[in-house]
C-alpha cells in the first residue's frame, strides 16, 4: 500500500497529515488524489468511512494553492470570491467537514467557512466554502457569494442530497459554474438522478471504482458474516467498556482496532482511565489489545495472525481488504459504526463477500393479524433494504442528545398514532323550492 508521501502532496499537506496521525491514504485516496491533484474531473461511488472528505480536500486544496504560488503577480490583482465550493446535504454534514478540511486549508494558506453564523470569516470572503445547496443559492441571490472565481465545485453526499431535496438547487449552482471549474461528485448510490447529472454537467469524469467491462450477472454468495453495531461517537468508548467489564470470552484478549495510531493511543489511555490495562494482541495479561489499522491489511493479518479473539472495529474499516483482514476469518467481533457511515459499509462488505448483520436482529417473527408483529418485520425489511444514508444524516444530531433506541420509539410513537377521527360532514339542508 502506498503512503501519502508517494501521492506526490506538497510539504505542507504532508505535515498536517503526519500531525493529525494519518499514516497511509485510504483505497480511495490513493485514487482519487492523483487524479484531482491533475485537475481531472471525476466520479467515485463513496460513501461516509471511506476517507472521502481527505480524498478531495488534499486532491483539490494541492493544486488550488500551488496555481495560487505559480502566479503570485497575477493573484494581487484577482478578484477576491469562493474559489472551491463544497456541497452537503445538510448542515451538521457541511460543519463535519469543514472542521475537517480547515487543518489542511490552514497548511496551505487558505481560508474555509461554512454557511451560517460562528465563522470568523464570511461565506463571500472564504476560499473555500461548504454548505447545502439551498444555503449557497440564496446567498448567490443575495450577493453573498461570487461563483466566477470558481476553481472547483464538489458534490460530498449526491444521492443524500438528492433525497433531501437540494438536486434543483445543485443543478443550478452547476448551471453558474464556470465552464472550466473542476467538477467532482462523491455519492454513496449512484441513482438515476445522480447519474443524469454526471452525464450532463461533469464531462470526460474519470470514475472510482472504475466500471467493469462486463457487469456480472449475479452478485458473488457471501463467504461470512459480521456484526456491527450503530452508535455515536460520543457512546463507541462506553460500548466497549461495558464489553470490557463483562466475562471474557476466552484466553486472548479483545483487539480494539482504530483507524490510525494516534487515534489508538487515545483510546488505550481513556480506557486505562477506567481501570482497564491495554497492550499489544499477543499478550494476553493485559485486558485489552489497542492497534491501529493504518499500515495496511497485510500487517493487520501478520498482528492478528491465528488469534481467536473478539476483534472489534472501533472505526468503520475503509475498504473491503482492511474489512476482511478484520471481520473476514473464524474471529467473532464487530463494527462500531456511526449512523453515517452504513451505507458504505454496506458497499465494502458487498465487494468482500461479507453479511454485514445489525447486532440484536434476527430473522423475521412469524407473520400473522397481529398489527405490532407487521410493523416490526416492516421495520425490518427496512433496515436491510432500504437506503438508509439520507434519513441517518436527518437523525444523526439527535443521537448526541438521545440513545438510538430513544430516537427509534418515538419515531415509532409517531408513525403508529392513529390520526383523530374527523366527524361526518353534515349532509346538506336541502334547497329552498
Amino acid at each position: 500500500m502506498a503512503s501519502f508521501n508517494d501521492l506526490g502532496l506538497r510539504e505542507p499537506l504532508l505535515a498536517a497529515l503526519e500531525e493529525a496521525g494519518f499514516e497511509r491514504p485510504t483505497a480511495l485516496q490513493q485514487a482519487a488524489i492523483p487524479i484531482l491533484r491533475r485537475e481531472g474531473n471525476l466520479v467515485a461511488r463513496a460513501a461516509s468511512g471511506a476517507g472521502k472528505t481527505l480524498a478531495y480536500g488534499l486532491g483539490v486544496l494541492d493544486r488550488v494553492e500551488a496555481r495560487a504560488e505559480a502566479g503570485d503577480e497575477a493573484e494581487e490583482g484577482s478578484e477576491a470570491g469562493t474559489r472551491v465550493l463544497v456541497l452537503a446535504a445538510t448542515p451538521e454534514h457541511a460543519l463535519r467537514a469543514t472542521l475537517e478540511l480547515v487543518p489542511l486549508a490552514q497548511a496551505v494558506g487558505l481560508t474555509v467557512t461554512a454557511s451560517g453564523r460562528g465563522w470568523g470569516t464570511s461565506a463571500g470572503e472564504a476560499d473555500i466554502l461548504v454548505a447545502t445547496p439551498a444555503e449557497v443559492l440564496e446567498a448567490v441571490r443575495t450577493s453573498g457569494v461570487k461563483l466566477e472565481t470558481l476553481e472547483a465545485i464538489v458534490v460530498d453526499g449526491a444521492s443524500e442530497i438528492e433525497a433531501m431535496g437540494g438536486w434543483d438547487a445543485a443543478e443550478t449552482l452547476f448551471d453558474h459554474a464556470p465552464r472550466g471549474a473542476q467538477r467532482v461528485l462523491f455519492s454513496a448510490d449512484m441513482t438515476p438522478g445522480v447519474e443524469d447529472m454526471v452525464d450532463r454537467r461533469i464531462k470526460r469524469a474519470l470514475r472510482y471504482p472504475p466500471s467493469p467491462a462486463v457487469p456480472d450477472a449475479e452478485p458473488a454468495a457471501a463467504t461470512g458474516v459480521f456484526g456491527y453495531v450503530i452508535v455515536s461517537e460520543r457512546e463507541k468508548l462506553e460500548t466497549v467498556a461495558r464489553l470490557l467489564g463483562g466475562e471474557r470470552d476466552g484466553d486472548a484478549p479483545p483487539v480494539l482496532v482504530c483507524r490510525s495510531e494516534e487515534r489508538a493511543a487515545q483510546v488505550a489511555e481513556a480506557l486505562a482511565l477506567r481501570g482497564f490495562m491495554a497492550g499489544d494482541a499477543d499478550d494476553e495479561e493485559v485486558d485489552v489489545a489497542v492497534i491501529s489499522s493504518g499500515a495496511g491489511p497485510e500487517e493487520l493479518g501478520a498482528q492478528l495472525g491465528g488469534n481467536p479473539a473478539t476483534v472489534i472495529s472501533f472505526d468503520v474499516p475503509p475498504d473491503e481488504a482492511t474489512l476482511r483482514a478484520l471481520h473476514g476469518g473464524e474471529m467473532t467481533g464487530f463494527v462500531l459504526l456511526l449512523p453515517r457511515e452504513l451505507a458504505h459499509l454496506r458497499q465494502i462488505a458487498r465487494l468482500a463477500l461479507l453479511d454485514p448483520r445489525p447486532a440484536g436482529i434476527t430473522g423475521e417473527e412469524p407473520a400473522g393479524r397481529d398489527e405490532v408483529t407487521a410493523f416490526r418485520n416492516t421495520i425490518r425489511r427496512a433496515v436491510r433494504e432500504e437506503d438508509l444514508s439520507a434519513q441517518m444524516l436527518v437523525l444523526e444530531p439527535l443521537f448526541e442528545d438521545f440513545t438510538p433506541a430513544e430516537v427509534a420509539a418515538a419515531v415509532a410513537a409517531l408513525l403508529r398514532r392513529k390520526p383523530p377521527v374527523q366527524p361526518a360532514p353534515e349532509a346538506a339542508a336541502p334547497a329552498a323550492p
